[in-house]
């Protein structure tokens, strides 16, 4: 078989067309090199028997003792072995099973056609929003994560879980911003056009809480039943019906009176709703009320507390600030 195919065992190679259970490739001159039990050690040549050659390393398994020099000695890798473990764990921090990626799906359309109505994810490992962004990203969306300075493994994981291209903001079809983006940034996000508006770049943004203002007159969960203070609108992702979080109460007590509140109109709206936001400045809704005005070209926004609750902005929605600090 021609030089560079692979074969069925994962091997590539000339004259490479037959491995014994041991992982000895034996049909013909390999040279340098010896497979042994999954292991690649350095030594003379496997011949066509499959005999082992002499190891010349120190120590080493197949071999007699090694002359000792230090080109002959296995480098140091437990550095970069630990650095391999350490964006592992990361990655599956932020990796959803299948199920739960499903779950959390259908939260994300709940809220998006919903705006103002609160729903929950699963609760990550990792950055909440960052596992959104996971079960929402594939090789074909380009996505720009916006990260706190020395958190910059989190992107990182993203990109390896996902397989998404990284870009820049201004050119990404998914920006996932771990930390406050600037109004600059905000601005110069793809927004589409009349014609296509699904090139708008979709943003997830990641805040301290969500909570509801107050509650709305004639909001009403999808049971159909008015949605009582306190009790989270949120479809039971084992079929329970609605269910609580945080003993019942929204968001950490004594947070109720920091944040900005949003003030919400538009389709899928009942008049008006209002929403409390902590962790972003008032700054960065003006912008995205001012990226959003041309509609129906825009920005779609998730914002994602780390408790997993999520609230949904669309491009339709107009937004007004009733208070906070730029």
């Amino acid at each position: 078989m021609g030089r560079g195919v692979r074969h069925p065992g994962g091997l590539r190679g000339a004259d490479m067309t037959t491995a014994r259970p041991n992982g000895t490739v034996s049909n013909g001159t390999v040279s340098n090199r010896t497979v042994s039990n999954g292991n690649l050690s350095h030594g003379d040549a496997t011949h066509g028997d499959g005999v082992h050659g002499t190891a010349s390393h120190a120590g080493a398994p197949h071999g007699g003792a090694g002359d000792g020099a230090g080109r002959n000695r296995v480098p140091d890798r437990s550095g970069a072995a630990g650095a391999v473990r350490g964006i592992g764990a990361h990655v599956r921090a932020v990796t959803p099973t299948a199920a739960q990626a499903q779950a959390d799906f259908r939260a994300l359309l709940n809220v998006l056609s919903r705006p103002g109505v609160l729903d929950t994810v699963k609760r990550a490992d990792g950055p909440a929003a960052l596992a959104v962004a996971a079960g929402l990203a594939d090789v074909e969306v380009p996505t720009s994560v916006l990260t706190p300075s020395g958190e910059e493994h989190w992107a990182q994981a993203l990109h390896l879980a996902t397989s998404a291209p990284p870009a820049p903001p201004e050119t990404a079809r998914m920006v996932v911003a771990l930390r406050p983006p600037s109004a600059a940034e905000i601005a110069s996000l793809t927004r589409g056009d009349a014609l296509h508006p699904e090139h708008g770049t979709r943003l997830i943004a990641a805040v301290e809480t969500l909570t509801p203002h107050h509650q709305d007159p004639g909001d009403r969960n999808d049971h159909g039943h008015r949605r009582q203070p306190g009790t989270r609108d949120h479809d039971d992702h084992q079929g329970n019906g609605d269910r609580q979080g945080n003993g019942g109460r929204w968001g950490p007590s004594g947070g109720q009176a920091e944040g900005v509140v949003l003030v919400l109109r538009g389709p899928g709206v009942p008049g008006v709703r209002r929403v409390r936001v902590t962790g972003l400045p008032a700054g960065v809704f003006a912008a995205l009320a001012e990226a959003n005005a041309d509609f129906p070209a825009g920005v779609d926004t998730f914002l994602v507390a780390q408790d997993g609750t999520i609230a949904g902005l669309p491009r339709s929605t107009r937004i007004e600030i009733e208070n906070g600090d730029a």
